[in-house]
């Protein structure tokens, strides 16, 4: 009886569908019976029943047992993926698998976690293997196609995002990704008509309004990449991308006195953004302050990752540029 109302509630709030082993108390029940009903029919001289009942039995243990240990690692690939703790999302996603088939759901977060940990190769195994077994799973393709593109495989995300398209065509995400790759070869204006449509479908996802704001700076349409940059700062004012391109904007627009504040709050989320000091020591430049942007570029130039060659050639001429203005402002006032 307990075992049938456990199956009754498991059943009524739908975890067969997500633990197998949800459902296998009513299978327990039922072997459990027929061994019980063993001595009845021993007495009727029907020993043999009572031997393939007990074998069932002990068979019957073992697959929930089985289902059981793969639910548990399951679970806490679940609540590791919620912590963030992606070792421990794939170490549980190694000992579930172990345990049952290849299940697309902890292939998914384990090719997450493998990306998080910037294995993109191992990260790439997981979803295709995912793939084998869902092809139409729509989070696999999305992940593969992130996956090629970090790999420089542009061809083969752009077919894997196409096809997380076709499976969700109102899917913010793949017509985000899609308008990525379309800014990426060059094609601004069709990348602007994914991503215009991303922003429809995912109207509060920082990255398509991030996006959003570098493709209209580079399409020269200020007005619309100052809402978009700005939009972004407002979803996820703790991400220095949206505080970086705002600055762009605004020192594009002659705003300098703003964009050195929008470059001081990308240092202060990260003191470790290089182009975030060269770009504020433009901006202090352009406002005229040229002791601070001295020092801005300075410290730009003090960063082990400064970026490319060409933008240390120019700090590098600026600063002897202000510091030889500076002495020569000192000796015209003494």
């Amino acid at each position: 009886m307990g075992c049938m109302a456990a199956t009754t509630v498991s059943s009524t709030f739908g975890f067969p569908f997500e633990f197998p082993a949800a459902v296998t108390p009513f299978f327990a029940a039922v072997l459990g019976l027929s061994v019980l009903d063993g001595p009845a029919r021993l007495e009727r001289g029907r020993q043999p029943v009572l031997t393939v009942g007990l074998l069932l039995l002990i068979l019957g243990v073992g697959v929930v047992w089985q289902h059981v240990k793969f639910d548990h690692y399951a679970l806490n690939q679940r609540v590791a993926s919620a912590r963030e703790d992606w070792p421990d999302v794939v170490e549980s996603g190694e000992r579930a698998l172990a345990f049952g088939s290849l299940d697309e759901k902890i292939l998914l977060l384990n090719g997450r976690a493998f990306a998080e940990m910037g294995d993109t190769d191992l990260a790439m195994m997981a979803y295709k293997d995912g793939l084998r077994q869902n092809p139409n799973h729509f989070g696999l393709w999305v992940g593969l196609g992130e996956s090629l593109r970090q790999k420089g495989q542009t061809a083969e995300a752009f077919e894997s995002f196409s096809k997380a398209l076709r499976l969700n065509p109102r899917s913010g995400e793949a017509l985000n990704n899609i308008g990525v790759l379309h800014a990426a070869s060059g094609q601004l204006d069709s990348a602007a008509v994914y991503l215009e449509s991303a922003a429809i479908y995912w109207p509060k996802h920082f990255d398509v309004y991030a996006n959003l704001g570098i493709l209209y700076r580079k399409l020269g349409r200020f007005d619309d990449a100052y809402e978009a940059s700005s939009r972004a700062v407002a979803i996820e004012p703790g991400r220095t991308e949206g505080h970086h391109g705002l600055g762009l904007v605004q020192l594009a627009t002659g705003h300098p006195d703003d964009a050195a504040l929008s470059f001081r709050r990308c240092l202060d989320i990260d003191p470790k953004l290089s182009l975030a000091y060269f770009h504020l020591a433009r901006s202090l430049e352009q406002a005229g302050q040229a002791e601070q942007a001295a020092d801005a570029y300075e410290a730009y130039l003090g960063r082990p990752e400064m970026g490319p060659p060409s933008l240390r050639e120019i700090a590098e001429k600026k600063l002897v540029k202000l510091r030889l203005r500076a002495l020569e402002t000192e000796s015209a006032d003494g």
